[in-house]
């Protein structure tokens, strides 16, 4: 029972790094809503959830097959002390977030106010507006009007989706109005992430990157983020170097990957950026997060998927970013669910009566325990200390077996 459990693990441990891994849809992200159990991840990751469903359902399965009801029920001992211990944990890791996030006793809570653009820009507009003059026109008045309305909020930031910045047309009256939406940002102190594709050309030649810029109220390019986990075979190729000819495989181009983890400080924040699926890669975001960063800031373009629930696996998945670092989490999508996340894993959309695929202004208030941002979690701290543990049991195990008959049925 336990090396099924443990196996199941594996698993998903390894489809998370293989080949840069896709952890997408893992056991344990169904088991969001559930009261107390998610906050388990704190201390042993998205995993350790996966690892506890694994266990009662193995064991469910063990005691419908037994030959009676003592075993059946001594089949259910070890599967229910194990979720009876994670329900603990979670419950205790949940009274830690409450009291941090009310601010009670020394504990410092600020707000920070944000604005996410959402224009829900359909992908084939997106790829024909780098040829179509008009496309482009119609991505910039949706974008320019978004802001605007956004700008009347006076929000501390605000966010553009990834890859949303098109290219400037030669428009004299876009040119003039996009100035006075910088020329507003700057007399409300209002702080810019936005969204782009990057290319850089140097002695190494020219390269492209996915990218976000942290723009100053002044207008001024501050700091740049480089998506560092590509797609496969959506921005790169595995082993298009050796064989170029594998290249033309990726429908958007061949991207570079960014190096390390970037901070973006905006003086009421500071804010580890992330674009698109690496939200949901844990190791990554783990290495983001600092002593000092008091958010996670995703920018996505859930656009790829549709009007299809694949944006709530995205928003799932990503939420348990929030639980296992012990910080908020800010999604802006170009179409999906853009919304923030507690550090209980409690996801809050923002899109009122709309639908999570309409164009919109997403406004939040989100607290930041700035008092606190010093205190990582268990699994901060130890990573994937749960993977690692499966893989070794799990060679014991089959180190044990090893000669042993398969029992006939």
């Amino acid at each position: 029972m336990a090396t099924c459990a443990l196996s199941w693990v594996v698993l998903e441990w390894v489809r998370g790094f293989l080949i840069t891994g896709f952890p997408w849809n893992f056991l344990g992200a169904s088991q969001l809503d559930v009261p107390w159990l998610p906050l388990f991840a704190a201390y042993a990751g998205v995993t350790g959830v996966s690892l506890v469903v694994a266990f009662v359902s193995v064991g469910v399965l063990a005691a419908v097959r037994a030959p009676g009801l003592r075993p059946a029920l001594l089949e259910m001992v070890l599967p229910l002390l194990i979720l009876t211990l994670a329900l603990a944990a979670g419950r205790t890791r949940g009274q830690q977030v409450a009291q941090v996030q009310s601010g009670r006793g020394t504990l410092r809570v600020a707000t920070l106010r944000v604005a996410l653009v959402q224009p829900s820009i359909p992908q084939t507009v997106i790829w024909d507006s780098a040829r179509d003059a008009n496309r482009t026109m119609e991505r910039w008045e949706t974008l320019l009007a978004l802001t605007e309305q956004a700008l009347d909020s006076q929000p501390h930031l605000l966010v553009w989706p990834e890859a949303s910045v098109p290219p400037m047309p030669d428009d004299e009256a876009l040119r003039e109005r996009w100035g006075e939406v910088g020329r507003r940002c700057e007399s409300l102190g209002v702080w810019r992430v936005l969204g782009t594709d990057e290319a850089v050309e140097d002695a190494q030649g020219r390269r492209f990157y996915n990218s976000c810029v942290l723009i100053s109220p002044e207008g001024r390019i501050v700091e740049t983020y480089r998506k560092q986990h590509l797609v496969m075979f959506g921005e790169y190729v595995p082993f298009g170097n050796v064989f170029p000819f594998l290249k033309r495989l990726a429908p958007v181009g061949t991207f570079s990957r960014g190096e390390g983890p970037q901070v973006f400080d905006i003086g009421t924040a500071r804010l580890a950026p992330l674009i698109c699926f690496e939200d949901v890669v844990s190791p990554l975001v783990r290495r983001a997060v600092g002593p000092s960063v008091d958010a996670l800031l995703n920018l996505t373009n859930d656009g790829w998927f549709g009007e299809s629930g694949q944006q709530w696996q995205h928003a799932r998945s990503a939420a348990f970013r929030a639980i296992e670092t012990g910080r908020p989490l800010i999604r802006c999508t170009n179409n999906g669910v853009s919304c923030w996340v507690d550090a209980a894993g409690r996801v809050h959309r923002l899109d009122g009566r709309a639908r999570v695929h309409d164009p919109g202004v997403r406004l939040a208030d989100i607290p930041l325990a700035t008092a606190a941002a010093g205190a990582p979690t268990w699994h901060s701290k130890a990573g994937d200390w749960l993977g690692w543990l499966a893989i070794a049991l799990c060679a014991v195990a089959a180190w044990r077996r090893r000669g042993v008959p398969a029992r006939k049925n």
